[in-house]
């Protein structure tokens, strides 16, 4: 009555087997955190059983006839539709490789257009990070030619008269390679003097009136006179008048003491420069920051001679000391034209550059950048619109002072510069991208000629051997071959799983068990487990064994209390349900707490922490896992009790013992890998579980001194046991009960 029973159970339980393992390989990682391999290894004995038995039940000749007339009905269908798949696949290949050549056509020519038009705008972007370090130095020369002429001025005062009472000699020859360095069309210095000191400056100028002379003579073939000095003068810069007061609103003179080249400027010496329209502005910028000044862009539309570039006026201070930062005592001058800041900017032969100089006096300027030389070309903005989008901006101040005017230089490419970066590579990319796709279409005709006079041959040649498979074993048999055969498959893609840290649902479940969730992403001993030496020593010769010392780290034995017992008067269904019951709530808990489970030896479970990864408290957290798992104990009892029956069960208890120290773990290759740990803590952690009592958790000195340090909340209780463990291999010790604090 019994075989009966189970006889007409078994197509369900088989049914319901496969559709379990199914799921299992569908799933990555089942809900529990263990891959779908591992959880069939956790499985695989009962549900391989009952395949095996459901094989060997019934009439073989039955199942042999009845595979028979499957497989003579499937054989027209298997042949018809095969046929039907493969017209229509040849159909689908070829759309495939029509919309294929055009997406693949259109995106070559836009990405070697794309690449073409970045390859121009980095260029740009290169010529002009070069333009831009280029003007920065010429700048900075110019800056540092007059800072050097203002303190040649000061030192000069200071070991001859003072101020304001000062003419430099030679100074014609040091404003000559003033110009010469920075391009400036004339240097004048000013000098300050008070209305108390007018008539002492007016002698002054006139006693050392000497200077003009030589500032003619200093230039060979000159046959001029100078004529003499006059007193302070007013009116304009060219109409000069007598003025004996000063500038309405001013409380000094600011007489131009002397000039360069004197040929343009003689007329100017002793004009008040504090009655020019445009200066007074500036100078009182000048006095404010006490540095250098560049003014608004004078001369925008020049003429021929000698203004056919814009000008700025630079005003440089001359400081009574050398601190130069005290009181200015006078003043240089300069009409400097802006293109001398962008002279030499480029090398030849890489096109033109537009460059459009703005500022906030409404003062708009255009040049064109040609190598070394630079090309003025008018009072407005003249750069193409069509390169706006390329067009890269950049703030100017070269004296790194206050400015009256603040510029922005806005640099353009120019059709010139583009000129080298349009050809017609794109075309010719896009023409052979489309080459090859019609020689792969034309190779894929001849291939599906010879493929399609093959497929007769391997069809019949298929036919024949699944009727000799299904005439040898029977088809859940044979099912559970496929089966065994994809899995071994499977595992040559273990390397990759382990190192993107993921499980394979075939051949990952070893990777599952040795490692708990939190460590799939780190890197370490378990990234360097090769997935061949898993399934035998093939490769143990040749490679190093996979072991690591963890230096610090807790071992926990958990041993059941009267189960062998127990176990001797039940059934080995009900020993295993009660086994799996405990020890799947401990593994539930073991993840919750990061605790690595180890293995389970027969009704003792074994687990670490410290280990794969290495943590500071991991006594703490070792034994929290272990009060959790006493406090589970009876539950799990009741629940054994209320499935199987037998109030002997309740007889059964925990014992739980956890030593601390260095371990080492690793994997032993060959046929079933497992990890493994060794050395005196696992042996210590073994002698604490056996000499501990029922129900409670029984450390060692060094697990309690861990407990103590990293126990920050307090939640442990740490007693001394009475009396000394005698520990085989050990001696005496002294050991501890710990309990949670109630």
């Amino acid at each position: 009555h019994n075989s009966t029973a189970q006889s007409q159970s078994l197509p369900l339980r088989h049914k319901q087997t496969k559709e379990r393992r199914k799921e299992l390989r569908m799933n990555e990682q089942a809900p529990d955190g263990k891959s779908g391999a591992s959880q069939v290894d956790e499985h695989g004995d009962d549900d391989r059983s009952t395949d095996e038995f459901d094989g060997s039940v019934g009439s073989s000749t039955t199942h042999h006839n009845n595979n028979q007339r499957h497989h003579a009905h499937a054989k027209q269908g298997l042949a018809q539709s095969e046929t039907t798949a493969v017209k229509y696949s040849k159909i689908l290949i070829i759309i495939v490789l029509m919309a294929a050549t055009g997406v693949v056509a259109t995106f070559t020519y836009k990405y070697t257009k794309q690449q073409e038009e970045e390859d121009f705008h980095t260029r740009f972007e290169d010529v002009v990070s070069q333009i831009a370090s280029v003007y920065e130095i010429n700048a900075k020369t110019i800056s540092d030619v007059y800072d050097s002429f203002s303190l040649q001025l000061t030192s000069h005062a200071l070991n001859n008269d003072g101020w304001p009472n000062v003419i430099m000699p030679n100074y014609e020859a040091h404003a000559a390679h003033a110009i010469q360095q920075t391009g400036a069309r004339s240097i004048g210095f000013a000098t300050i003097v008070k209305p108390d000191e007018r008539a002492e400056w007016e002698q002054y100028s006139r006693d050392n009136q000497g200077w003009k002379q030589k500032s003619f003579d200093y230039y060979d073939g000159n046959t001029r006179v100078a004529t003499p000095v006059t007193n302070i003068t007013a009116g304009s810069l060219f109409r000069p008048s007598e003025s004996t007061s000063v500038q309405p609103g001013r409380d000094v003179y600011m007489p131009l003491a002397q000039f360069a080249p004197l040929e343009i400027g003689e007329v100017t010496i002793n004009f008040d420069m504090l009655k020019l329209g445009f200066f007074p502005p500036v100078y009182d910028r000048m006095v404010r920051v006490k540095a250098a000044i560049l003014s608004e862009v004078r001369n925008l539309d020049p003429v021929e001679g000698d203004y056919q570039f814009p000008e700025s006026i630079l005003v440089v201070p001359v400081f009574k000391d050398m601190k130069q930062r005290g009181e200015i005592v006078g003043v240089l001058s300069s009409a400097l034209s802006w293109k001398n800041y962008f002279l030499n900017l480029m090398p030849e032969g890489l096109g033109t550059v537009a460059l459009v100089i703005t500022n906030t006096c409404n003062q708009t300027q255009s040049y064109l950048i040609d190598g070394p030389v630079v090309n003025y070309l008018g009072p407005d903005d003249f750069h193409d619109d069509q390169y706006d989008k390329y067009g890269i901006d950049a703030s100017f101040n070269p004296f790194a002072s206050e400015m009256e005017c603040v510029h922005t230089l806005h640099f353009y490419p120019t059709e010139d510069f583009e000129d080298p970066f349009r050809d017609s590579k794109p075309i010719k990319y896009t023409i052979g991208a489309i080459a090859i796709f019609a020689v792969t279409a034309f190779v894929f005709i001849i291939y599906d000629c010879l493929v399609e006079n093959r497929q007769t041959k391997v069809l019949t040649t298929a036919e024949k051997s699944s009727a000799i498979v299904s005439s040898l074993f029977p088809a859940n048999v044979r099912d559970r071959l496929m089966d065994d055969a994809d899995a071994v498959g499977g595992n040559t893609t273990m390397r990759s799983s382990f190192k993107s840290g993921e499980s394979s649902s075939k051949g990952g479940g070893i990777l599952s068990e040795l490692r708990p969730k939190s460590m799939n992403n780190n890197n370490g001993l378990m990234d360097r487990i090769d997935a061949k030496s898993l399934g035998g020593i093939a490769q143990l010769a040749s490679s190093p064994p996979i072991a690591d010392l963890f230096p610090s780290a807790s071992v926990l034995f958990a041993d059941l209390v009267n189960f062998t017992k127990w176990s001797s008067c039940h059934e080995p269904t009900e020993v295993f349900a009660l086994l799996e019951t405990i020890y799947n709530s401990f593994d539930r808990m073991a993840r919750r707490r990061n605790v690595f489970k180890v293995e389970t030896i027969g009704d003792c479970y074994v687990a670490a922490t410290g280990l794969p990864e290495q943590m500071p408290d991991h006594a703490t957290v070792l034994a929290n896992f272990a009060v959790d798992c006493t406090r589970k104990m009876p539950q799990l009892l009741n629940q054994v009790v209320k499935t199987l029956g037998g109030d002997d069960t309740l007889n059964l208890s925990i014992r739980i013992g956890i030593h601390s120290g260095p371990v080492t773990a690793g994997v032993l290759r060959g046929e079933k890998s497992r990890f493994q740990l060794f050395g005196d803590t696992v042996n210590t952690a073994a002698r604490m579980e056996s000499t501990g009592k029922s129900g409670c958790i029984h450390v060692s000195q060094a697990t309690a001194n861990l407990i103590i340090e990293h126990d920050l909340s307090g939640s442990l209780d740490i007693t001394p046991r009475n009396e000394l463990v005698e520990a085989k291999g050990k001696g005496s010790m002294q050991t501890f009960w710990v309990a949670k604090k109630s």
